[in-house]
């Protein structure tokens, strides 16, 4: 069996410049081509790394345009984890959503910023039902239909798993899909 590869350029577009700071974490915002990173920062007096900083790389610009200490020990989990979905500046995991202030981030004074200015956390999109939970991995990303997908299931009644909709929350516009013409349209209902 052969194997071909088609040529592409690479390049380097960071590289750790200190042997004291660390990535443990990234992700790729598709929509504003931005890199996500969470980097750990070398102690000289615990002789460890602790001090956890957030930076954003902006690919167009070709270089770094944000950074912030976080100890939201939450926070700083969900991002290792990788358990997200990331959108726009909105980090999307279970039930919740956290979104990042590019507004702020984007003035003259954003080195100032702390954790607090920069993250909102928002907590309890759907109203849920007693033992019901969002399972883990979603949402799902629709991004033909700018929607997302979040999978329910009730571990206490033993119900069946549910799947809800909601637009994405970062646009503030709803997409209606127009009927096209020529085309027989049906839907389906199922009761349980």
């Amino acid at each position: 069996m052969d194997v071909y590869f088609r040529y592409s350029q690479c390049e380097a577009i960071l590289s750790e410049s200190s042997v004291k700071e660390e990535i443990i974490a990234f992700n790729i915002d598709q929509d504003t081509l931005r890199i996500f990173l969470l980097a750990e920062t070398f102690n000289d007096n615990s002789n460890s790394f602790d001090t956890k900083i957030f930076k954003i790389y902006c690919l167009k610009k070709r270089g770094f345009i944000f950074e912030v200490k976080i100890k939201d020990e939450p926070l700083i989990q969900r991002l290792k984890s990788g358990l997200y979905t990331l959108i726009d500046g909105h980090i999307y995991f279970n039930n919740n959503v956290i979104k990042l202030r590019y507004d702020r981030m984007n003035k003259k004074d954003s080195h100032i910023l702390v954790e607090d200015e920069v993250f909102d956390f928002y907590y309890g999109i759907f109203q849920l039902k007693p033992g019901e939970r969002v399972k883990s991995g979603t949402p799902l990303d629709s991004m033909r239909g700018h929607k997302m997908a979040y999978v329910t299931s009730d571990k206490v009644n033993f119900s069946t798993s549910m799947v809800r909709y909601t637009p994405y929350l970062h646009e503030k516009k709803l997409y209606l899909n127009r009927p096209k013409n020529n085309t027989d349209y049906f839907y389906t209902s199922i009761t349980t």
